[in-house]
Parts: C-alpha cells; structure tokens; sequence
C-alpha cells in the first residue's frame, strides 16, 4: 500500500526514506483495503494526482489522463476525512504542515488525499469512514508513538518528549498504556471509552 498511497497520493513522500510513524489515514486505509481489496484495486487505478491545490482553488490536475476534475467534490471529501482522522492523529501536534499551516498552501497527507479522491468519487460514503474508523480501533495493534514513553515518579506518568509535557495516570491507564506496545490486538476495546478518546 505505500507504493499506492505515500507514492502516488503524498507530496512529502521521499521513496530512499521509510518512515517508522505513517500518517493514521495511511495506517487506517491500509487496513481498510486488507478488509476489502478493491479500494486498493481502485486506487492503483486512479490517475496519479498532481499536488493538491492549495484552498479555495477551482480545479485539481489529474496527471497523465490530462482532464481536470472540479475540486468542490475533493473539497467536501477533504473535509469530511479530516474531521475524522486529523483530531485523532498523532502528527497534528507534531509536525502536521496542513494542520498547522491551514491558512496557508499546505498539502494534506497522502492518506487524507487518496481517501478523498475515494469519497469525491463515491467509492466510500462518510457513513462508511465512521464505521471502518471504529473496526480499525477495535482490531487495531496499538503501540506508542516512538516520542511517548511511560514513566513512573511518584505516581504513574505518560512523558511526550517532542511536545515536552508529562501527564499524570492512574494505575489502570498506566497498565493499559504499557501494554500498548504493537504486539496485542483490540486494546482499545478494554479501555475506558473517554481515557482513549483523551489518548
């Protein structure tokens, strides 16, 4: 799926560098397309994109086919994707140009474009976004991200060393949080359901 979806969909995509950390929409449709095989049939034979234009724009490229698609449809599908994956995804403290630069030209990630391009072209409805994002929690292999460790002071701690803040847990959490470690899947269903949404 890299090949489809960081290649053809992410302008940040540098093919020499592999990145430990994906984007969660790549990590989300990644799984999606394991569960149904023709989203990834259907992105394979998208046209490659040009970049994304910057907002407010009328038009996006559609490469090599030469035809231009109006972009309000890739718009709303924008939207809808990052109302659900970019609150919840890890580079948006941490790194995120679109996030941070929203006033600006600033790209999406690869798998925010190509899930889109799957919206705007009717392929998945938002109905369906929600409920795979919900089998993808339920089933995912959850780990820490590499700048997140656990630390026991006086009490139980989570440390996020890029963002240098330190949050105090209870016991439970703190058991939850260690076994986050990519091995066990359906963690998130033994969580209580407002520490994961704070997580």
């Amino acid at each position: 799926m890299r090949d489809v979806i960081c290649q053809k969909f992410c302008s940040y995509y540098q093919p020499q560098k592999d990145e430990a950390e994906k984007c969660l929409a790549y990590e989300l449709l990644a799984a999606w397309s394991g569960w149904e095989p023709k989203l990834g049939a259907v992105l394979a034979s998208t046209p490659h994109p040009d970049l994304l234009p910057s907002r407010g724009e009328g038009k996006i490229e559609v490469g090599a086919c030469g035809h231009q698609d109006s972009f309000p449809a890739l718009e709303t599908g924008l939207r809808v994707v990052t109302a659900t994956i970019c609150p919840r995804c890890a580079f948006r403290s941490h790194g995120c140009d679109f996030v941070a630069r929203s006033d600006e030209a600033a790209a999406p990630c690869g798998g925010l474009r190509a899930l889109a391009v799957l919206l705007g072209e009717g392929v998945i409805s938002g109905e369906d976004l929600a409920g795979v994002w919900e089998r993808f929690l339920m089933t995912g292999y959850l780990r820490l991200a590499e700048h997140v460790s656990l630390r026991y002071l006086e009490a139980p701690h989570l440390y996020d060393r890029q963002a240098d803040e330190l949050y105090e847990v209870n016991e439970a959490g703190f058991d939850w949080l260690a076994r986050c470690d990519g091995t066990t899947p359906g963690l998130a269903a033994l969580a209580d359901r407002d520490f994961w949404i704070f997580c």
